[in-house]
This record gives C-alpha cells, sequence and structure tokens, in this order.
C-alpha cells in the first residue's frame, strides 16, 4: 500500500491506534481492546509515513488471520 488516505481508512475501521517511533524507526499499531502489533520497519529509513502504512497493513493482515483461526 502507498497511499496514506487508505492506510489511514483501514486503521479507522479496524479500529486501531497508531504511533511512530522516530528514534527507534518503529511504528506501533495496536487495537482498541489492547492487543498490541507491534512492527519494526528500520528498513525504512526512518520513513515515517512509509513505516506507519507498513505496520498498519501487517497489523490488518494478523487480524485478519487470527479471524480465520476462530479468535477475536
Amino acid at each position: 500500500m502507498t497511499d496514506d488516505a487508505q492506510a489511514f481508512r483501514l486503521a479507522v475501521r479496524l479500529e486501531l491506534k497508531v504511533k511512530y517511533h522516530a528514534v527507534l524507526g518503529q511504528a506501533l499499531v495496536w487495537e482498541i481492546l489492547g492487543k498490541e502489533h507491534q512492527v519494526n520497519v528500520e528498513d525504512c529509513g526512518h520513513d515515517r509515513y512509509v513505516a506507519t502504512r507498513r505496520a498498519i497493513v501487517r497489523a490488518a493482515a494478523e487480524i485478519s488471520r487470527e479471524q480465520g483461526e476462530g479468535g477475536r
């Protein structure tokens, strides 16, 4: 995903909280209910937009996988 607006809409739809930690080069994404999905994206060259989009997509994929396994 390369569109910030699409990532934002996905995060809103899934009710995710999002934070970018510039020093660590990490985007943190977690569900409102407290389940954290942390994604280390140091390979993004500290591009906070790429890191955050990637974290949102990875968290969404993990949520989808869990739902497929009967979770949530």
